[in-house]
């Protein structure tokens, strides 16, 4: 995911290009519409664990998890090829 995100911040251009050919809307809409900014290069940067947080606590209280847990339980370890 990292090396997307670096790749397609590299050439968000092309990318532009691309989604303006497939939509039919002009570049700069699909610009304002997907700003690089929302493109993380972090597998899960802070904010989205706050908000994944955030979630879960929510979903504990109105009892539509069955149970708290942490977050970091759900994380896979990348074995080693």
């Amino acid at each position: 995911m990292t090396e997307a995100a670096k790749d397609l911040k590299a050439n968000s251009e092309e990318d532009y290009q691309y989604h303006a050919q497939i939509t039919k809307y002009p570049i700069d809409i699909i610009k304002v519409s997907f700003p690089l900014k929302q493109v993380s290069e972090e597998p899960l940067p802070a904010e989205g664990v706050k908000l994944l947080e955030g979630t879960k606590k929510f979903l504990v209280s109105q009892g539509l998890a069955k149970s708290d847990f942490k977050l970091t339980d759900w994380v896979v370890n990348e074995q080693p090829h």
